[in-house]
């Protein structure tokens, strides 16, 4: 009796979400057999150097060079014994930037954003205070 063994295929990226303007990218990969023909695309930024190492495909996905928040879908096509497979995987990209404040000088101003604390940050000599975001 013969026994096969199926293996699912998974397409991930680690990290599994960026920070326009601070992350650069993310690692994706896929489990492919090593005759598999993977090619991947993106609805937003780039994805690039895919190779088969063992088993998986590793490519990198690029984030694009915006500060707007966005999600990039990216598509991994497998084509393996005459068949084509479809994964699609989300990757959510919030934006950053950097709020400016006037305030007395050398006051400590902090801020609460989705959650995150940001500062406490202490104010310039002219009342300006930076917190990024």
């Amino acid at each position: 009796m013969a026994l096969a063994v199926l293996i699912a295929a998974s397409l991930s990226a680690q990290p599994a979400q960026l920070v326009l303007g601070k992350d650069s990218g993310a690692d994706v990969e896929i489990r492919a057999s090593s005759g598999a023909k993977v090619t991947f695309s993106t609805t937003i930024g780039t994805v690039s150097g895919a190779q088969h190492e063992g088993g998986m495909v590793r490519a990198r996905f690029n984030a694009p060079p915006l500060r707007v928040p966005s999600v990039a879908l990216v598509l991994a096509q497998v084509e393996d014994g005459g068949g084509r497979d479809l994964y699609w995987l989300s990757i959510p990209l919030s934006g950053s930037d950097t709020m400016v404040i006037e305030t007395k000088p050398g006051s400590k101003v902090e801020a609460t954003v989705a959650g995150h604390m940001v500062g406490p940050v202490a104010a310039a000599e002219n009342g300006n205070v930076r917190l990024p975001m």
